[in-house]
């Protein structure tokens, strides 16, 4: 159990799966997939899309920067404000031509591993 807005995990969340579609013009594959992991729960959005340099994912997060022809570049720095608002950290992991993963680690909320044991 994690303590968060739901809206704004949702929309952190579409988000990331609209960017992942967005890198797969031709089609591919995009997996969300959650899981806990010591002590937060972990959320991944991963597309087969054509991947990122590494120049490209150290920039991400910056406000106003964009790899796409279109958009405003606000919509990752506004995910990484939401995920940290959460108390919780995102991070990417891309391979050019192989694709994109976006990592987002919230803690469990405390008190919620005892009830469940």
């Amino acid at each position: 159990m994690i303590q968060a807005d739901p809206e704004q995990i949702k929309r952190a969340l579409q988000n990331l799966a609209l960017n992942a579609m967005d890198a797969m013009p031709g089609g591919g594959t995009l997996h969300i997939r959650t899981r806990k992991y010591n002590g937060s729960v972990i959320l991944e959005v991963s597309d087969t899309g054509q991947g990122l340099t590494k120049e490209e994912c150290d920039r991400l997060f910056t406000p106003y920067y964009t790899t796409k022809q279109h958009g405003t570049g606000l919509g990752l720095a506004i995910v990484q404000s939401v995920v940290s608002d959460h108390g919780g950290t995102i991070s990417v992991a891309s391979v050019p031509g192989g694709g994109t993963t976006f990592r987002i680690e919230l803690p469990v909320t405390r008190g919620a591993e005892a009830s469940r044991s």
